[in-house]
């Protein structure tokens, strides 16, 4: 009876996973063996443009848009709840939810109040005198605000001592998105540079009448000198991925006696810093930073604090200012035509501010059970698929082996949601204010912040909600997280059979575990902890494989422009191991065994066409050229054909040969994990 049962099961879901992925959709005018990323997904990018209130679309882009539905949906009927029945009870989620939402949408309250909320603030900045009073306004702001203008840290676990949460102080002061928008010369940065200033003047300018003051375009020009004189002391995206690099500890007394002018002892008496000791990750930004805040003129600093302010608020400002920041940032430098939907903007707030709560009502309507079950169970079956591999590698020594296998078994597996919700009790939302309620938000942020500070690390916690369309390894935690957001289609369905799933979220998963023993995961031992534990044979040996791979992505270009294979090495690593573990996974399942045909695919075909679908995402150019330079992944079509040229099972199942585009030698293909 139970051998029935279960061929009934497959045959069911067999049937239900002929809809769940279109053969329709491949491009028979693209060899596979040349380009298996168009072959995939080439006529949906012919036929699809991208939105014009986005600068990607597909994919997981896509999942998102469509989840910010579903919580929309959530909150309009929390809001017609309110109006046919009792209301809530003013202490209750739903309450703070609901008031949130409509003090964002009510933009007419927003538009009358313009910069009334600021105006003290920005007067008390005028009076300003000497810049040890510009240091403490700062500091303060801080403490207010939850950001430091010149200043920023961030609380989390110490990268040597895992168990701790330790301060991080980090590069801060310039607002373009790194160093060398402001040092290139190609016609897009000059371009992006002159729009800038602009920007910066017109936010000047709309603040000018409420304080009573004059700015003019010089100005600007002042700000932007500023700050290309402090992006000299940034590191670039790729130094900011060297952990230890960035993780050096520093004595309170040392940073004195480095910064005099900056006086660390008060900087952290102000912002209620107990601690003797912390991790200044980037500390060229702050020894040159006390070097500027006398050498530059008062009152060029004064406008730079006053128009930072300006920016970091610009969002929730009147409509003014929400324009400026959306040309400046999502059109020109993104590739954006329109602005978002306000309540698209305001559900992505909730999600970065009050998410457990909404994160607790999206659970109970949308994710299952059955779904955390099916995942982790997938998660335990590529766990064992890599410890496998790990153990019949020939070039890692024993001892080195042990230790990997003892990291992977000692992975925290964090699934779905939380087990316990944040409740954000003494966050203040009044629906009469939008600022006010952000201002209690930001308040709260940095209050938990000095709370955590010293404390005992809650590997419980989860650092993002549970509706969020997202993965990621944290390295000091050693753990992976899963939220319900990314467990849907077209990446996991209870009815999709097993090639769909392993080639899309199984990769997804491997992904991830990869990366506990990627080029800078690899660093940390089992319990997160930052020290040395390879031999120096097995880290020269892991160098020789991860070099030929900064080689492979080194020599691919995008828009005239190299990608960087150094930068992107972690996510490359774990792109080609994350697949490897899937595939080999999948290959124990009765489907793979069986070879039943669905559509007229294998389903080890379907199993890479799943795969080659994951990153099924089209991009503006602009967006695409912003990711080459900063992003840490590859761009999408890269992340299928870089792996793939490099996989023996691919080259069995699609018969790629000498000649074909994706064809490398065998002495000259990756093998890491």
């Amino acid at each position: 009876m139970r051998t029935i049962f279960t061929f009934l099961l497959l045959t069911l879901i067999l049937i239900l996973s002929q809809g769940l992925f279109d053969i329709n959709d491949l491009d028979w005018s693209t060899r596979p063996t040349d380009d298996f990323f168009m072959f995939v997904n080439g006529r949906w990018i012919n036929r699809t443009t991208i939105p014009s209130y986005e600068s990607e679309w597909g994919g997981l882009f896509t999942m998102k848009y469509e989840n910010t539905y579903k919580l929309k949906k959530i909150l309009d009927d929390l809001v017609r709840h309110e109006k046919s029945q009792m209301p809530f009870h003013s202490h209750s989620i739903e309450r703070k939810l609901i008031d949130f939402y409509l003090a964002g949408l009510d933009e007419l309250a927003i538009e009358l109040t313009g910069l009334e909320p600021l105006k003290e603030t920005l007067l008390q900045l005028e009076k300003i005198q000497t810049y040890q009073e510009l240091i403490r306004f700062c500091l303060i702001w801080y403490t207010k605000m939850n950001s430091g203008l010149i200043f920023h840290f961030d609380v989390h676990a110490d990268d040597r001592n895992s168990s701790i949460n330790m301060v991080h102080w980090k590069q801060t002061g310039i607002e373009l998105p790194e160093r060398d928008y402001y040092f290139r010369n190609d016609p897009f940065s000059k371009r992006i540079r002159t729009q800038y200033l602009h920007y910066i003047d017109r936010l000047l300018t709309l603040s000018n009448d409420i304080i009573d003051s004059k700015t003019t375009l010089i100005d600007a020009e002042d700000i932007l000198s500023l700050e290309t004189q402090l992006a000299v002391s940034h590191r670039i995206p790729r130094e900011l991925r060297d952990v230890e690099l960035n993780s050096k500890h520093y004595h309170i007394n040392e940073l004195d006696q480095m910064m005099p002018n900056l006086n660390w002892h008060e900087i952290l008496s102000i912002l209620t810093i107990e601690n003797q000791t912390v991790i200044m990750a980037q500390p060229d930004y702050y020894l040159l930073l006390d070097k500027l805040i006398v050498r530059q003129p008062l009152n060029i600093w004064k406008n730079k604090i006053r128009f930072t302010i300006l920016h970091e608020l610009a969002r929730y400002l009147n409509k003014d200012f929400v324009d400026e920041h959306f040309h400046m940032y999502d059109h020109l430098i993104h590739g954006q035509h329109l602005d978002k939907p306000r309540w698209t903007k305001l559900i992505e707030e909730i999600d970065r501010y009050l998410g457990d709560l909404l994160g607790q009502l999206y659970i109970s309507r949308y994710f299952s059970s059955e779904s955390k079950q099916r995942t982790i169970l997938l998660v335990k079956n590529l766990i064992d698929i890599y410890q496998e591999r790990i153990q019949n590698i020939n070039w890692l020594h024993n001892s080195t082996k042990d230790k990997a296998l003892k990291k992977l078994q000692a992975i925290n597996i964090k699934i779905g949601y939380p087990t316990t919700w944040k409740t954000y009790h003494d966050i203040f939302i009044r629906r009469s204010s939008y600022f006010h309620s952000l201002a209690s938000i930001f308040q709260h942020d940095y209050r938990k912040k000095i709370r955590d500070l010293g404390q005992v690390v809650d590997r419980n916690e989860w650092i993002i909600p549970a509706q969020m369309v997202n993965a990621f390894y944290y390295p000091p935690l050693n753990e992976i997280v899963f939220p319900a957001g990314i467990l849907q289609e077209p990446l996991f369905s209870l009815v999709a059979d097993d090639a769909l799933n392993y080639g899309a979220i199984g990769y997804i998963i491997g992904h991830e575990l990869t990366h506990s023993l990627d080029d800078q995961g690899r660093k940390y031992d089992e319990n997160g902890n930052l020290h040395s534990w390879w031999t120096r044979n097995d880290t020269d040996e892991f160098n020789l494989r991860t070099d030929k791979l900064i080689r492979q992505y080194d020599e691919y270009r995008m828009l005239n422009t190299s990608i960087n294979g150094q930068l992107t090495l972690g996510e490359n690593i774990a792109d080609l191991g994350g697949l490897e573990i899937a595939y080999q996974a999948f290959l124990q399942t009765d489907q793979a065994k069986n070879d039943v045909l669905i559509d007229g695919l294998t389903p080890k075909e379907r199993f890479f066409l799943a795969f080659a679908r994951t990153w099924r995402v089209k991009v503006t150019n602009e967006k695409a050229l912003f990711g080459i330079r900063q992003d840490p992944h590859a761009p999408v079509d890269l992340r299928i054909n870089g792996p793939l040229s490099n996989m023996m099972g691919f080259y069995e199942i699609f018969n790629v040969t000498k000649g074909d585009s994706m064809f490398k030698d065998v002495i000259d293909r990756v093998i890491i994990w």
